[in-house]
C-alpha cells in the first residue's frame, strides 16, 4: 500500500511539474503539422502528426516520447519514439512525429497517461499537446482507386472523362470520381477538372491520377495528338457580281484547340452550278451567266458553309428629265429588258456609277446639288437611297477610285472637283470636300485610272480634257492639260480597263473622240470614231473592254436612246447600234 501511494504521489507531482512548465516556460512546444484527424473509417489507418520544438536555450538531445493515446503508435519516420531535434537539438530545432491511428481516441479522456507527452532525458522536464486527439468510428473506409480507361488518346482541345472507383474496407465499391483529387502529372500537356474531364492542350502526353487522402490510383496514360479541324468558314456568306466579275473568297479553318488558320490555298473549292459561276483552287469565283449559285470549300472530311453567289449585270443609265434610273440587263453589248428604278433623292440625275462590288450605286443629282448612294438588289434594282450634299453647285458626273475610297464628283457651275470619302463597309459617303485641283472650266466628266494615278477631268467650257495626279489623301495635285484635241463641248469621259484609251463623248459636234494615253497623265493623237450619236452626254466602257455605251441627250429633238459601240483593235469603234429603251433625257451611264 506505501509503495502505490508512493507512485501516485510522484505521478501527481509529475503533472503538476508539467502543467506548470506548460503554461509557464513550455520546454518543448508541441503543435499540429496539418489538420488532425477527427474520425476513422472501419478497418483501417490514419496519420496525425506534430511539430516538436526546442523551446529552451539548452541543447537538448536522446529526447523520447513518454505517453501516448490508446490506438495509437509512433512512425518510424520524422522524429520517431527516442529522437533528435534537427539539426543539433539546440534552441528552436524541431522534427515531425506522426502518430499511426488504428481506432477511437477520447480527447477529454481524464487518465493524463492517455494523451501525448513528450520528455527530456532523465523524465523531469516533460510537455504535453493543447492540441489534444478526439477520434471517433467513421464508416468503411477506403483501401483504393481505379480510375479509367487506363490509356486514351485527345486532339489537343478535345476532351476525355475518367471514372474513379473506389474500394473500401468493407469490400464494396462506389463511384468517387466527383470527390477524389484529380491530377495531371504534365499539365502543359494536359489538364484535368475536379470532375475527371480532362482535356488536351498540346502534343505530348500525361500521366492522370486520383487522389483521396493518402490513397492514389493507378496512372493512366494519356497521349495528345495534333487538333484536329472542326469547321470551315466560308466568307463573304452572300455577294452579288456581273458577268466576268470575280469575287474572292476565303476559308478560314477552326480546330479543335480554338486555333484557326486560312485555308483559302488548300482547300477545294466548288460551285454548286458552274454554268453560273465557277470558282478556282484559289477560292477566286468568276460569273459566267445571270443566275445564282453557293460556293463551299472542303478540307479532309469537313465541308464549309454554303456561301451564297448571285451573277447579275445590269447597266444604270440616269435620266436627267425622268428623274430617274434605268437598269437594263447588258449582255454582249445590247441592254436588254430596262426598269425604272425612282427614288425620293432623286433630282435631274446626270450622273451614276457602281462600286467594284457591284451592291452600291451612286448618282449625281443635278438639281438639287446632292449625290445618292442607292443599295443594289440582287435583281438590279434599288433599295432606299440617301443623299448627300456633293459639296459643289451643280454636280454633273461621278467616279470612284480603284479601291472605293473615294467618290470624285465634277461641279459644272462652281468649276470644281470634290472628293468624298466612302465607307467600304457600307458604301456610305461622307462629307465631301474640294480636291484642291484647278483650271476647271465647267468641268463635265470625270474618269479615274486603274492605278489611282490620274483624274481626267473633260471642261465643256474650254473644249480639253485635264489630268490630276491623285495624292495620298484623295486630293488633286497640279492638274495639267492632256494635250489632247478636237474635243468639242465634251460631256462624259472613260477609261478603258487596262488604261490604253480614253474615250469622251463630244456634247458639240456629236462625236466621240478616243485618245491613247501616252504616260505621265498626256494623251496621244486623238481621233473621233463610232456614228450615230446625237448630242452624247454619258460614255461607259465594260469591264471586258469590249463595248462602249453612250447615251444620246438631244433636248431639242430628244432621241432618249443610247448607243452600244463595239471595241476593236487599237481601240476605235467598229459598229455601233442603238440598244435599251424607256429612257428620259439619257445623261450619266454605268455598264458593267
Amino acid at each position: 500500500m506505501r509503495i502505490l501511494q508512493k507512485a501516485l504521489l510522484s505521478l501527481a507531482a509529475f503533472f503538476l511539474s508539467v502543467f506548470f512548465i506548460n503554461c509557464y516556460a513550455v520546454p518543448l512546444s508541441i503543435v499540429p503539422s496539418g489538420t488532425l484527424p477527427d474520425s476513422i473509417p472501419l478497418d483501417t489507418t490514419i496519420n496525425a502528426s506534430y511539430l516538436i520544438t526546442n523551446n529552451t536555450g539548452e541543447q537538448r538531445n536522446n529526447n523520447y516520447v513518454q505517453y501516448l493515446p490508446p490506438n495509437t503508435v509512433v512512425a518510424n519516420d520524422g522524429c520517431g519514439t527516442n529522437f533528435n531535434l534537427a539539426p543539433n537539438g539546440q534552441s528552436g530545432d524541431s522534427c515531425i512525429l506522426t502518430l499511426i491511428i488504428s481506432g477511437t481516441i477520447n480527447g477529454a479522456d481524464p487518465d493524463p497517461t492517455h494523451h501525448l507527452f513528450v520528455c527530456f532525458p532523465g523524465g523531469l522536464t516533460c510537455s504535453g499537446t493543447l492540441y489534444t486527439l478526439n477520434v471517433v468510428q467513421g464508416g468503411p473506409g477506403l483501401v483504393s482507386i481505379a480510375i479509367t480507361p487506363t490509356s486514351a488518346s485527345v486532339a489537343a482541345g478535345l476532351t476525355q472523362q475518367y471514372s474513379a472507383i473506389g474500394t473500401f474496407t468493407d469490400g464494396s465499391t462506389q463511384n468517387v470520381t466527383s470527390s477524389v483529387t484529380w491530377n495531371s502529372a504534365t499539365p502543359a500537356a494536359a489538364t484535368i477538372n475536379s470532375a475527371g474531364l480532362a482535356t488536351g492542350v498540346a502534343i505530348g502526353s500525361s500521366q492522370i491520377t486520383a487522389t483521396s487522402n493518402s490513397v492514389t490510383s493507378n496512372s493512366a496514360t494519356l497521349t495528345v495528338t495534333a487538333a484536329l479541324l472542326s469547321s470551315i468558314a466560308v466568307t463573304p456568306t452572300t455577294a452579288n457580281i456581273v458577268v466576268n466579275g470575280t469575287q474572292q473568297y476565303t476559308a478560314t479553318g477552326h480546330f479543335t484547340d480554338s486555333s484557326t488558320q486560312d485555308l483559302t490555298g488548300t482547300a477545294t473549292w466548288s460551285s454548286t452550278t458552274p454554268a453560273v459561276a465557277t470558282i478556282n483552287s484559289a477560292g477566286l469565283a468568276t460569273g459566267v451567266s445571270l443566275g445564282s449559285t453557293l460556293i463551299k470549300a472542303v478540307s479532309g472530311s469537313i465541308t464549309s458553309n454554303s456561301a451564297s453567289l448571285s451573277i447579275t449585270q445590269f447597266a444604270y443609265v440616269a435620266n436627267a428629265t425622268g428623274n430617274n434610273i434605268s437598269y437594263c440587263t447588258a449582255s454582249s453589248g445590247t441592254l436588254g429588258s430596262c426598269n425604272t428604278a425612282s427614288d425620293s433623292s432623286f433630282s435631274s440625275p446626270t450622273g451614276v456609277t457602281m462600286n467594284t462590288t457591284n451592291n452600291v450605286l451612286y448618282v449625281v443629282n443635278n438639281g438639287n446639288n446632292t449625290i445618292s448612294y442607292c443599295p443594289i438588289n440582287s435583281n438590279g434594282s434599288l433599295s432606299t437611297c440617301t443623299a448627300v450634299s456633293a459639296g459643289g453647285n451643280a454636280p454633273s458626273s461621278i467616279s470612284l477610285n480603284p479601291s472605293d475610297s473615294y467618290a470624285y464628283v465634277t461641279n459644272n457651275i462652281s468649276n470644281t472637283v470634290f472628293g468624298c470619302p466612302i465607307n467600304n463597309t457600307n458604301g456610305s459617303l461622307s462629307s465631301c470636300s474640294d480636291t484642291t485641283g484647278t483650271g476647271f472650266t465647267a468641268p463635265v466628266g470625270i474618269a479615274i485610272d486603274s492605278t489611282n494615278t490620274f483624274a481626267y477631268v473633260s471642261n465643256s467650257g474650254s473644249n480639253n480634257v485635264l489630268a490630276c495626279p491623285i495624292v495620298t489623301d484623295g486630293t488633286f495635285g497640279t492638274c495639267a492639260d492632256t494635250t489632247g484635241t478636237g474635243f468639242n463641248s465634251p460631256f462624259g469621259i472613260t477609261l478603258d480597263p487596262v488604261n490604253a484609251s480614253a474615250y469622251i463623248a463630244n456634247h458639240g459636234n456629236n462625236t466621240v473622240s478616243v485618245c491613247p494615253l501616252a504616260g505621265g497623265g498626256s494623251f496621244g493623237s486623238c481621233s473621233t470614231t463610232g456614228s450615230g450619236f446625237d448630242q452624247p452626254y454619258g460614255i461607259s466602257v465594260n469591264t471586258a473592254g469590249s463595248f462602249a455605251f453612250v447615251t444620246n441627250n438631244d433636248s431639242a429633238t430628244p432621241t432618249n436612246s443610247t448607243s452600244a459601240c463595239s471595241i476593236i483593235t487599237g481601240g476605235s469603234f467598229g459598229t455601233c447600234n442603238s440598244t435599251g429603251s424607256g429612257f428620259s433625257g439619257p445623261a450619266g451611264i454605268f455598264a458593267p
